[in-house]
């Protein structure tokens, strides 16, 4: 798996910076979302700088989508079944090579902070820390008791396949945000 090329802009370079920062608490692989995770107690802190390295890095997403597969992304609902065809290119490019983690964590945070933002960009949340069982990671709040993390999601669909599918993820996080639905 090849890395994505800086774009002229330099939002890779923003993001990287941000990283840079955030290295010690992103060593943590974290949980995709289960009903064990449900269950455990978890808080969040709002952090802008979560935020801008999302904003980064979905950026990319939309031009590394464009580049390499000739797909244009235009932040809907929607556009993440685009997403889930690009995931299951990647996980079937990861069956074959088998790299390691930190060779595919450009791809994990590119789609996991595009999944991010079409959700936060449409249906409202924010990005920062999540802290569950002692661990800490960038993952979002969306309602107060509505915690997810889109780059564990998007890690394990490159690593699991299609079990860990990011459009049925979405359309999850979809239904938690209908009306009169029990946070």
């Amino acid at each position: 798996m090849k890395c994505p090329e800086t774009t002229n802009n330099g939002r890779i370079a923003v993001a990287l910076g941000v990283t840079i920062a955030l290295l010690a608490a992103l060593s943590w692989s974290p949980p995709a979302r289960t009903e064990q995770a449900e269950k455990a107690v978890a808080n969040f802190e709002a952090e802008p700088k979560v935020q801008q390295m999302a904003e980064a890095y979905s950026l990319d997403m939309i031009d590394y989508a464009k580049k390499q597969f000739g797909i244009e992304l235009n932040w809907s609902d929607e556009s993440i079944r685009q997403i889930e065809q690009i995931a299951d290119t990647l996980h079937k490019a990861y069956e074959k090579d088998r790299p390691p983690i930190d060779k595919i964590a450009p791809f994990y945070k590119m789609m996991g902070s595009y999944v991010g933002e079409v959700f936060r960009r449409n249906h409202g949340g924010e990005w920062g820390w999540v802290i569950l069982e002692g661990n800490r990671f960038p993952g979002m709040q969306h309602k107060p008791s509505n915690l997810f993390w889109p780059w564990g999601k998007a890690q394990h669909r490159i690593v699991n396949g299609s079990e860990d599918n990011l459009w049925h993820y979405y359309a999850f996080l979809l239904r938690q945000d209908e009306p009169g639905t029990k946070q």
